[in-house]
């Protein structure tokens, strides 16, 4: 299902940005590829207008009720069944080939100018205006008859038939709408999906094979924007995907699928079990390179002020005490080359993104100056740039695990994060891995000392229920697991708040104190000898569900010297190949550009020549080919026209050999530039165009 924008008129989306001096206002476009979209809030802002224009037209309550499911109530937790995705050109296709950015941009969308008017001589009833100093503007827009495409969620038959009135209601958009800009035709296509609430449960029961804990790997690759919320409830986006996010899509997709409609999610055993008691682990997803996950650096790796030196204080037989150092932080991955640590950081790409709330009254056209929802609210958001991987786990007991993955095809697109029904959270995902037994690696305790290490936040309860985020009650609940008595004996560590907000219940949650991922605990073995082996647990500690507390279990290395490789980005290779039709367009336009250039430099050359036809003449060559005796579209028809039009031999050679130069200097045609003919009679208008303004200037 998906809405078809075709631009009657230029369309200025405007970003609220401009581009140096050149110009004021630009628009949204894709810094990779150049090609401009329409955000997909700005389309559903002007849906949501049309349908209130329907509810003030027909004053239904039924039109009421679908209008409100569709586009959701402000400040409820739903923002309505209308999902969709930013409206994009189609000229993509695949990958390895590039155009430049700029060739894209000059191909699609032209730069256009204005200026506000005054009375001259400061009277306001003059009828003769001016301009006014220092008011002219460039804005960029997309060029008229562009198509664009916005996928929207399957709906049902009454809020499709809804959307489909919205749709053929809306005729403007963008800036300058009441000025000539933004005319547009809305289309929706598709087919409404039939109501599938009351769905039976349809529970795979366990078997005694099915309850081993198992895990299965999966990868997100961002298609739009992600607001992925601190997880301490400030002002702000994290460099990775919460547990939560995916835990949250399972639960929806759970309810719709397996449990009926009138049923309490929570009164099923099964949703207790893996979603409210936390049986099953949603990994947070982390960014990666190449296929490889990075997990945020251990504080104990550090560097000096030059970044040149690398060092890991976890070791014991290595400080940097005396050394000026700081932690180097972010996310990394440090690997092991013939007995040399390597550390590969990791660059993390956030787009800051604005938006104005158009005021309640429709009757005032932009945001006023009192920053309310009443008036037009200002809003900016810190996202995850799309085009990123992000790599994570799900671990439980096999038998849920299936489940969970008949939940979502091998390849599906899901929702993630805030404003995710519209502009903000589009997501590929994809199992990568099979379900596969999850014991961890036994790791062997040398020097009687193993490292941990944090890879996401760890919430701890001590014996008394305290929530105590501290290195001694880890050791305690390692100790108790693994049945090894254990003592701190050197940390590395900061500390986090953990809070969130249930959408459900509509409160924020509880605000707990925990262990900050990358922190580092390195642990004495009291009791165990070298070269003994423990299985260490992928969680520890509460709200294990959501990802918290996975920890990682390693021997203390040796050598505390690293070497730092190189710095990497999250994103997914940009190389983009674009359609024939792009390709064609673009190709089209410069050559068009190029034989309109020679065409003047040509009529600057022949103006001081004796021969050529006078201005009438040029006149009436004008008026042939614009369609005096029917349409011209090669030089055969037009010689045909100018035997009709002329038969004086002078002027009519004359006429023939001008255009025959204009002639001489068509291009060759290749794959993608085949309108040699209809090029050849736009530079010929030029030619006329240009002599007659060449004759004006030298007359005046």
């Amino acid at each position: 299902m998906r809405i078809i924008l075709t631009l009657k008129s230029d369309l200025c989306a405007a970003s609220g940005l401009g581009y140096a001096t050149s110009i004021d206002t630009d628009i949204v476009y894709d810094t990779n590829t150049g090609l401009p979209y329409v955000p997909a809030k700005r389309l559903k802002g002007c849906l949501r207008e049309a349908g209130l224009e329907i509810l003030a037209a027909r004053n239904n309550e039924t039109d009421a009720t679908t209008f409100y499911e569709l586009f959701g109530v402000q400040g409820a937790s739903d923002g309505g069944k209308l999902n969709i995705s930013e409206g994009k050109l189609d000229y993509t296709v695949g990958k390895e080939k590039l155009i430049s950015r700029s060739d894209v941009l000059n191909t699609l969308t032209t730069i256009r100018y204005g200026t506000r008017m005054e009375a001259a001589n400061n009277d306001a009833s003059a009828l003769i205006k001016k301009a006014k100093d220092q008011s002219l503007r460039a804005a960029r827009v997309i060029n008229k008859g562009e198509a664009l495409t916005f996928d929207i969620a399957p709906l049902e038959d009454t809020h499709f038939n809804f959307l489909q009135e919205c749709c053929a209601i809306l005729r403007h958009m963008g800036s300058n709408r009441t000025r000539g800009w933004g005319e547009v035709e809305c289309i929706l296509e598709g087919t409404p999906i039939t109501d599938t609430c009351g769905q039976k449960n349809t529970h795979i029961y366990e078997s005694p094979e099915d309850t081993k804990i198992a895990s299965i790997s999966y990868k997100i690759i961002l298609n739009e924007p992600v607001i992925s919320s601190l997880l301490s409830g400030g002002v702000g986006c994290e460099g990775h995907i919460p547990g939560s996010m995916l835990m949250g899509f399972f639960a929806k997709q759970w309810i719709k699928t397996y449990l009926n409609a009138e049923n309490a999610a929570h009164q099923d055993p099964d949703f207790m079990r893996i979603f409210l008691k936390s049986e099953v682990k949603f990994g947070f997803a982390y960014p990666s390179f190449d296929e490889q996950p990075f997990y945020p650096t251990p504080a104990s790796v550090k560097t000096d002020k030059k970044k040149e030196a690398f060092f890991d204080d976890a070791n014991s037989g290595y400080k940097t005490s005396d050394t000026a150092s700081a932690r180097l932080g972010g996310y990394a991955k440090i690997e092991d080359c013939g007995g040399v640590k390597k550390v590969t950081a990791l660059n993390i790409h956030f787009e800051s993104v604005l938006h104005h709330a158009r005021p309640h009254d429709r009757a005032i056209g932009s945001p006023q100056e009192n920053n309310t929802a009443a008036s037009g609210a200002f809003y900016s958001y810190i996202a995850l740039a799309p085009r990123q991987q992000f790599f994570g786990s799900i671990v439980g007991k096999k038998n849920d695990l299936d489940k969970l993955v008949k939940l979502l095809p091998k390849e599906a697109t899901i929702t993630l994060g805030r404003s995710r029904t519209a502009q903000y959270g589009n997501a590929s995902v994809e199992w990568i891995t099979p379900i596969t037994q999850a014991n961890p690696a036994p790791t062997t305790i040398e020097s009687n000392k193993i490292r941990v290490t944090a890879r996401t936040p760890i919430i701890l309860c001590d014996s008394y229920g305290t929530i105590n985020p501290s290195a001694a009650v880890l050791a305690q609940k390692l100790s108790d697991i693994l049945g090894i008595k254990l003592s701190v004996d050197r940390t590395f560590m900061s500390d986090t708040i953990v809070a969130g907000y249930n959408a459900a219940w509509r409160l924020p949650r509880q605000q707990m104190p925990a262990i900050a991922a990358g922190s580092v605990i390195v642990l004495n073995c009291c009791e165990a000898g070298a070269g003994q082996e423990v299985e260490p647990p992928h969680f520890i500690g509460l709200r294990t569900g959501e990802g918290f507390g996975q920890i990682f279990i390693d021997a203390l290395p040796e050598m505390g010297v690293l070497c730092k490789t190189k710095t990497v980005d999250a994103n997914v290779p940009s190389e983009t190949e674009f359609s024939k039709n792009l390709l064609k367009k673009i190709t089209d336009l410069k050559v068009q550009r190029m034989w309109e250039q020679e065409s003047i430099g040509l009529a600057k050359k022949l103006i001081d020549q004796n021969g050529l036809p006078s201005n009438a003449q040029l006149g009436r060559l004008l008026n042939a080919i614009h369609g005096k005796y029917g349409a011209v579209s090669s030089k055969q028809e037009l010689d045909e026209v100018l035997n009709k039009e002329w038969k004086d031999k002078k002027k009519l050679n004359c006429v023939q050999e001008l255009c025959a130069k204009v002639y001489a200097l068509k291009p060759e045609e290749s794959e993608f530039y085949k309108d040699a003919e209809k090029d050849y009679f736009y530079c010929l208008k030029t030619v006329i165009r240009q002599l007659r303004l060449e004759r004006r200037s030298s007359d005046e």
